[in-house]
């Protein structure tokens, strides 16, 4: 399933299950160091060029993200999708351009 797929899911979802009390969101996560990834010896330095936060996320970012959104401070957001990538959402430059 897509990324757009599963954002148009939560999305109806929301009608479903918010008079349970049920909040349905999405994370999107950017580039991301894990096991996999980091079997490029240049992913990471790659992604802190050009990510303004100045480095790739961790497991460890999606992770907590995700624990936010199951919290009682995240108890009004439904219907969402999180964007985790250091704002490269916002500058989008291509990794190898």
């Amino acid at each position: 399933m897509s990324k757009a797929a599963l954002e148009m899911l939560a999305r109806n979802l929301v009608i479903e299950l918010s008079e349970f009390g049920i909040t349905v969101n999405c994370i999107a996560p950017g580039a991301t160091a894990t096991e996999r990834t980091l079997e490029d010896p240049d992913y990471e330095s790659t992604w802190a060029r050009i990510t303004p936060t100045g480095r790739a996320s961790t497991v460890q970012d999606i992770a907590s993200t995700a624990l936010f959104l199951v919290s009682e401070e995240a108890s009004q957001i439904t219907g969402q999708t999180l964007l985790v990538d250091g704002g490269w959402s916002a500058v989008s430059p291509g990794p190898y351009g």
